[in-house]
């Protein structure tokens, strides 16, 4: 089968949006007996940097229809030259709304526009025209395509009620964990004495890491010897002098040192705790699963889909205080096999749905039955 790949970022670009691109874009190679790349970089450029002075008097230009217009022009000429059997999207609305082919279309997003307005900072107090010019483009998206490979229930949850996409249309296929090549012959997770803290996060407070601190110095206050490692981002002054944290930056997997130090993170850690005010996915809970390591999170956006409650950690409610995290813990202190149950249940989690080679397998599939159909 010939497909046609196209996307919001380079696909040999491993560092943009987490390496979302380039791991799925090997996904496809691994799966598919052809794949072709559209590429439109200068008109990438252009619209990037006209794209700034628009924002400056409230206009997203992403979303202006004549964007997706100069789009179909651009790429419509490289999809007739590679006549593939069908074209992934991966999270490009703006460059598939107006895509005037016959070829079927799967749309790949981590959500829809309806639902992150008001949610993520970024998506709140958007200029009127973008909110209609925005949820306009996304109807006519999933109008468009032949199916919508949404990553969480959240966002599936979205396209059916906001948007109306028949149900045969949606397919819930998360993403995988985007690891280094270091993250082999893991074991399931044993307990230790010093309860280990990981967040990584490049976004303190989005992230919940004034959360995760509490919770911290909470067990440091009953005598448990506690540390939080953290990763991604530089915390507040007063938190990174504390005893007992320590901050190591942002760790690139591409370059060695960092990834091994980011492998020993999450090797030795007892849990990973990101309590994310907003998150559309998750990545990081995804590589939590793939090292065996419990997960505590917060039932918010997309994250339900890879933490489920009392099996590879816990979820709590954003407005849950740093208590209940403590909490939660000290009960796994106290039954310790259940901890190690959940670290087994973590990494079944991981092969079954949070690897790359399950997305690509499950979209060649989605592909092939879309094909056959006609």
């Amino acid at each position: 089968m010939k497909l046609a790949f196209v996307a919001n970022f380079p696909v040999g670009d491993i560092r943009s949006w987490s390496g979302i691109v380039f791991h799925a874009h090997q996904a496809c190679v691994a799966n598919f007996a052809t794949v072709s790349v559209l590429e439109t970089p200068w008109l990438d450029r252009v619209i990037q940097k006209i794209g700034c002075y628009g924002e400056k008097v409230g206009i997203d230009l992403l979303r202006e229809p004549f964007t997706s217009k100069i789009y179909n022009l651009a790429l419509r000429g490289q999809i007739s030259k590679i006549s593939p059997d069908i074209i992934i999207a991966i999270a490009c609305s703006p460059k598939i709304a107006a895509l005037d082919v016959s070829v079927p279309i799967l749309h790949m997003s981590d959500a829809t526009f309806h639902a992150m307005l008001g949610y993520y900072p970024t998506f709140s107090h958007l200029q009127p025209r973008t909110v209609k010019m925005g949820d306009r483009m996304e109807q006519q998206v999933l109008d468009r395509c032949a199916a919508a490979l949404l990553t969480s229930d959240w966002a599936a949850q979205s396209a059916r009620n906001h948007y109306q996409v028949p149900v045969s249309k949606i397919h819930v296929v998360p993403m995988g964990a985007s690891l280094s090549a270091l993250a082999v012959n893991i074991e399931p997770r044993r307990w230790s004495v010093q309860i280990g803290l990981l967040f990584i996060g490049v976004e303190w407070e989005r992230k919940g890491g004034s959360i995760a601190y509490d919770v911290m110095r909470q067990l440091q206050a009953m005598g448990f010897d506690a540390r939080l490692d953290i990763v991604g981002c530089d915390p507040p002054a007063s938190v990174a002098g504390t005893p007992g944290v320590f901050c190591h930056g942002f760790l690139r997997k591409d370059v060695a040192y960092e990834a091994a130090r980011l492998d020993e993170l999450q090797r030795t850690a007892t849990f990973l705790i990101v309590p994310s005010r907003q998150e559309a996915f998750g990545l990081v809970y995804c590589e939590a699963c793939a090292y065996g390591l419990p997960i505590l999170a917060t039932r918010t956006g997309g994250v339900a889909t890879i933490v489920q409650a009392g099996v590879n950690g816990f979820l709590f409610e954003v407005e849950d205080p740093s208590s209940a995290y403590v909490a939660a813990i000290l009960s796994l202190r106290d039954n310790i096999d259940y901890y190690h149950e959940m670290s087994r249940h973590a990494l079944r989690l991981f092969e079954a749905y949070f690897t790359w080679q399950a997305w690509g397998r499950t979209v060649q599939n989605i592909a092939t039955q879309i094909v056959e159909r006609g």
